[in-house]
């Protein structure tokens, strides 16, 4: 049987020597050490673990996830000071504001029972760059929404330029006909394997008028207006299939699809 330990007669001999004053200040210097002590550690238990984990990367790297810890970190711990530790943390909060950075389109944060706070970011993806000039460039993404481009990383995107180009910058969030047939058309490309990987460049005349550069070969192809693109683009696979094999690459310099029914090579 473990009997408690009796104090030492020595320091409680020297305690009852000291002035009554003398010996409330020791106790309460004693209290006030033993508080902030238990206050550090509650403070350091309040503080919980993080996990964040930018997901489906895919290549891109617009996102650092260190960075992204800091940020998490420092808004938990400004919730911590502005509401205490015994408050629930405000993740839909934190939520909103990490997706204020352009290059997330999404992210999810859930808390477990052991307190451990897990990240997930989803990354914006670019499926075309939008060469702008003066303005500087831009990405559009898979949800038509444009985004700066990142001092950090460049995605390997479709180029896009000209006059009517500019118009995807604003011409999507208001209606504009042109920028949402440019839009479909972008996706068209992206959606044909054999097109995603011929196809390194879109120029855009004032009038709408389209112009495709190809990754092989010195052909420009000219689509005209953005529309009636199955029928377009059977005329562009008609020229590969047949014309290419029976005149060579270097036949002709200029393809056109853009009247209806024909296939003009120069």
């Amino acid at each position: 049987m473990n009997l408690p330990k009796r104090p030492n007669p020595m320091a409680v001999a020297g305690m009852r020597r000291l002035p009554a004053p003398a010996r409330w200040g020791f106790v309460l210097l004693a209290m006030l050490v033993l508080i902030a002590f238990t206050g550090k550690r509650q403070h350091a238990r309040a503080i919980p673990d993080i996990l964040v984990e930018v997901v489906e990367k895919e290549g891109l790297h617009f996102v650092d996830e260190r960075e992204t810890f800091a940020l998490v970190q420092g808004q938990i711990l400004q919730d911590i000071k502005e509401q205490g530790s015994g408050h629930a943390l405000r993740l839909g909060r934190l939520e909103r504001l990490l997706e204020r950075n352009p290059f997330i389109h999404k992210a999810n944060i859930s808390q477990d029972l052991a307190g451990l706070i897990t990240v997930e970011i989803h990354q914006s993806r670019p499926i075309a760059r939008i060469l702008g000039m003066s303005r500087g460039d831009s990405y559009l993404t898979d949800e038509g929404k444009v985004i700066p481009v990142s001092p950090l990383y460049t995605s390997r995107v479709l180029l896009v330029e000209g006059p009517g180009a500019r118009r995807l910058i604003d011409g999507l969030q208001q209606g504009d006909t042109l920028a949402q047939d440019l839009y479909t058309l972008i996706n068209r490309l992206r959606a044909d394997p054999f097109w995603a990987a011929q196809t390194a460049e879109i120029d855009v005349s004032a009038q709408g008028e389209v112009r495709l550069y190809p990754q092989v070969g010195n052909q420009v192809f000219e689509l005209g207006y953005p529309d009636e693109l199955d029928s377009k683009f059977r005329r562009l696979q008609a020229f590969y299939d047949f014309i290419l094999p029976a005149k060579g690459w270097g036949r002709y310099r200029q393809v056109s699809v853009k009247y209806r029914g024909q296939l003009v090579c120069q």
